[in-house]
């Protein structure tokens, strides 16, 4: 049981998500498969499969199932799914892709457009002005 809270709390010491994720994939490991077997043509097949351990006292990893896994950490089966999926696909690490301006580039043309018609225009001086009366 000390073994559960300690794999515990070695996860949740790390606040930021990034560094979480990395740990979940620090102790799973995607395995592709070997024998693809689709049920029927609307599922798609299985692509990986994913195998979960669990750090002991003895520094020894223990395999868990993911059930166990999830349940020990407090998370999702979605944010495990997803992690593991990305990993397998990129084979890369984590990366944080929450936040940002997504749109700015593609709007940058659309204001250096505006921006240019409007300076088309010649400036003139403003009939109403209090200052100059």
């Amino acid at each position: 049981m000390s073994e559960i809270k300690e794999f515990y709390r070695k996860f949740y010491e790390m606040k930021e998500k990034i560094f979480q994720n990395n740990f979940i994939l620090k102790y799973s490991k995607t395995v592709p498969v070997k024998r693809k077997r689709p049920k029927n043509s609307r599922h798609t097949e299985k692509l990986f499969q994913a195998q979960f351990y669990i750090l002991t006292q003895q520094k020894r990893v223990l395999p868990v199932c993911k059930q166990a896994f999830q349940e020990v950490l407090c998370i999702t089966r979605r944010r495990i799914d997803t992690v593991t999926r990305n990993f397998f696909n990129t084979s890369l690490p984590a990366k944080e892709n929450r936040g940002g301006d997504r749109k700015l580039e593609s709007n940058r043309v659309k204001k250096d457009t505006v921006m240019n018609f409007i300076n088309k225009f010649k400036a003139i001086e403003s009939y109403y002005c209090r200052g100059q009366s």
